[in-house]
């Protein structure tokens, strides 16, 4: 996975950094003394960051001179997000999701990851849950009436999809869609517990998200190092 943009916002120095693209070699940030490149490695150091305790925090990092004059419209400002960014999944990842949760659920293969000020991670993908139902009732066969049960215009998430089939009842002889049904509620409950698409595709995607580090001349090692030794 590649990080390929970040934006930061109403961070220290920064108010709006804009989308920054990230190259796939080696990006450089150039820059005047104080124009914002520390301030903007720092914002995307805390996105997902490699060390324990590293925190934002409103009182040390968000831009003084905006701070009251925020408040007092009534924001919150634990909630405001000021770093944001877009990573770029691999093949291989994307086909795994679409082997657990069904063919083309993934519309493109973008992360989009965004921490708030009070630590609240948010993420986000294109996904077709409509895809993801169908995946769901792959082989299963059901009754006209059944059929249309479970497929009404208002069954859009899987969700929905597991509350409608929860909630069916069948005649004695109806045994056939009464074990299909039951076998829909059990690949639900499998797949994605009590869990929306978006958590559970985040469960699998979460622990290939790059984690960052931030060093400096000042963080540097009290000791000699071979580098090609140690690569």
């Amino acid at each position: 996975m590649k990080l390929i943009e970040v934006s930061v916002n109403k961070f220290r120095s920064i108010i709006d950094s804009t989308p920054v693209r990230i190259q796939e070699d080696i990006t450089c940030l150039v820059g005047k003394n104080e124009s914002g490149k520390t301030s903007f490695l720092h914002a995307l150091y805390r996105l997902n960051p490699a060390r324990p305790n590293v925190n934002f925090r409103v009182e040390d990092q968000y831009p003084a001179w905006l701070e009251k004059k925020d408040r007092m419209k009534g924001e919150d400002l634990e909630k405001f997000k000021p770093v944001s960014a877009k990573f770029q999944m691999d093949q291989e990842l994307i086909d795994d999701i679409h082997e657990t949760f069904g063919d083309g659920i993934m519309q493109d293969n973008i992360l989009q990851l965004s921490r708030a000020y009070n630590g609240e991670l948010d993420y986000s993908f294109n996904l077709d849950d409509k895809a993801a139902i169908k995946s769901l009732l792959k082989e299963l066969t059901f009754s006209k009436e059944t059929r249309t049960e479970i497929s009404k215009p208002e069954i859009k998430y899987v969700q929905d999809l597991n509350k409608a089939a929860a909630a069916m009842t069948f005649a004695e002889e109806n045994v056939k869609d009464k074990e299909n049904i039951a076998e829909l509620l059990t690949r639900i409950k499998n797949i994605y517990g009590s869990n929306t698409l978006t958590n559970s595709v985040w469960l699998n995607v979460k622990p290939h998200v790059p984690k960052f580090i931030y060093f400096d001349k000042y963080s540097s090692l009290p000791y000699t190092v071979k580098i090609k030794e140690l690569l």
